[in-house]
């Protein structure tokens, strides 16, 4: 056991343990065979590889995503090696490979800060890298930008911790041209710093539920009209539309995970003046406005065709997570524990003790964590949130660490997200042969890639998927009730 324990500290073992994964997947899994392996965004990803600035496929959207094809058309050119579409997919399975293990690499560090014991360390990493997410989707489909975005978002938590502001400067602007949403993400780091021991201070029940009830009305609004006033519908081939019949149920489950997201923010000592109107935070303010310029001014000139695109458009995300999120009753939530396992299911469970030790992390930490699921939560291409991924996961582990558990919880855990990565189902999509059915989703075998998202899933996968989800919630909840001498306790 001392032996084992020893080798869970060694902060090498878990990245070491990533790039054999990805060895032994480049070698061994299935490939996506979509055009030539490089597959839909990927091929504009390597059209950018290919030409850089002067691409086709550099938009207004692609340009927030170009930095991972940038790297890899340096490295192949510094290499003098062809940029075909072998050489393309192979590059970034090594990027893809690098990152991940770099992300472990920052999150034991930050981990080995929190004095996390051995064991939830392992349970912590089996969250956040055994899942379909990261062992499966970025093998399958790898000319594509998640894993950057995932390590940025990592090293991001172990700067943010250790308070370093130049580093979260020049992450913020790496990320704002990996993955959009990283720009705002280091923007509200950079504005709240980590502060150690942060006060918490509860409000009252009242103005607690005018934080819930604000946010319900704000997505009553949205599901008012767009989908009951303005009828919007999907209308993009393999995605199912909203099952007509079990909309009203679509309706308040969406409303319901909504009233409890505003918990994040029900810290009194987050509103106090004294802590905005400082020397340091107008530093902080000045920092953002440079880095928000920098990136504005940049993305123009990168984009100097001024070439648009629909998914830059405001209203296509709203839209898009409207419109998937109420396809079928939460929906949302299964595509979620599909894509990333046994997290979700388990923050739903600790969500209490969840958002208390996030209001202990500060300010900077919950308004990032809540913009970041407010905006993007409901996406059912489960993919859109991975930057949030680490800071959940370590934000869970700490409550973990805290109590004992039963000694079935930790095997429950790694049971499910063995479900979740479906490494022994072939995902390969088919060429889109398979037709649709009824409802409009892609049948078999196109149905064994689009079943990991939840805008694509068929209704069978999803009944079966969210029963799996609902029977997981109930063991863990019980589990979780159960200490590990076999007798109940509060959550």
């Amino acid at each position: 056991m001392n032996s084992f324990k020893k080798i869970l500290n060694n902060r090498f073992f878990f990245p070491v343990l990533v790039i054999l994964w990805g060895i032994v997947s480049v070698l061994f899994f299935e490939k996506l065979p979509a055009n030539n392996g490089l597959g839909w965004d990927g091929y504009r990803y390597a059209l950018i590889v290919q030409e850089l600035l002067l691409s086709s496929a550099v938009d207004n959207y692609t340009v927030l995503r170009i930095f991972p094809p940038s790297l890899v058309h340096s490295i192949l050119k510094l290499l003098y090696v062809e940029p075909s579409a072998a050489h393309i997919i192979n590059s970034f399975h090594v990027l893809n490979t690098l990152s991940i293990a770099v992300a472990a690499f920052f999150f034991k560090k930050c981990l080995a800060q929190f004095s996390i014991s051995p064991e939830n360390q392992l349970i912590a990493f089996v969250l956040l890298l055994f899942n379909y997410a990261i062992a499966n989707f970025t093998y399958y489909y790898p000319v594509m930008t998640d894993s950057v975005a995932f390590c940025v978002s990592a090293i991001m938590l172990y700067c943010y911790l250790r308070k370093q502001t130049l580093n979260l400067f020049l992450l913020t602007i790496i990320g704002a041209f990996t993955w959009p949403s990283l720009l705002l993400q280091g923007v509200l780091l950079i504005l709240f710093p980590y502060e150690n021991n942060y006060p918490v201070k509860t409000f009252n029940s009242r103005i607690r539920f005018g934080f819930s009830l604000f946010s319900c009305v704000y997505l009553f609004v949205l599901i008012a009209y767009f989908v009951f006033y303005s009828g919007q519908d999907n209308e993009v081939y393999g995605v199912p539309k909203i099952d007509q019949n079990l909309i009203f149920t679509s309706a308040i489950g969406i409303l319901l995970l909504f009233y409890f997201l505003p918990q994040l923010l029900f810290n009194k000592a987050f509103y106090y003046p004294v802590s905005w109107f400082t020397k340091r935070t107008l530093i902080s303010l000045v920092t953002c406005a440079v880095i928000v310029v920098i990136i504005f001014v940049a993305k123009d000139w990168l984009n100097f065709s001024n070439r648009q695109s629909h998914y830059y458009n405001l209203q296509h995300q709203l839209t898009t997570s409207m419109v998937f999120g109420m396809a079928k009753p939460l929906i949302s939530v299964v595509s979620h524990s599909t894509y990333f396992g046994s997290l979700f299911v388990l923050l739903i469970v600790l969500w209490n003790p969840f958002t208390k030790e996030v209001h202990a992390l500060g300010k900077g930490w919950a308004f990032f964590l809540f913009i970041n699921l407010f905006l993007f939560g409901l996406k059912t291409e489960s993919r859109a949130i991975i930057n949030v991924v680490p800071w959940l996961v370590f934000g869970l582990t700490i409550v973990l660490n805290q109590k004992p558990r039963n000694k079935w919880f930790s095997l429950a855990i790694v049971c499910f997200n063995i479900l979740s990565t479906k490494m022994w189902l072939s995902v390969n999509y088919g060429s889109a042969n398979g037709g649709l059915d009824n409802r409009g989703a892609a049948l078999f075998p196109d149905q064994g890639f689009f079943l990991n998202f939840g805008n694509r899933m068929s209704e069978k996968m999803w009944l079966i998927q969210l029963g799996l989800t609902i029977a997981f919630g109930i063991i863990i909840y019980f589990l979780i009730k159960t200490n590990e001498y076999g007798k109940p306790r509060k959550l």
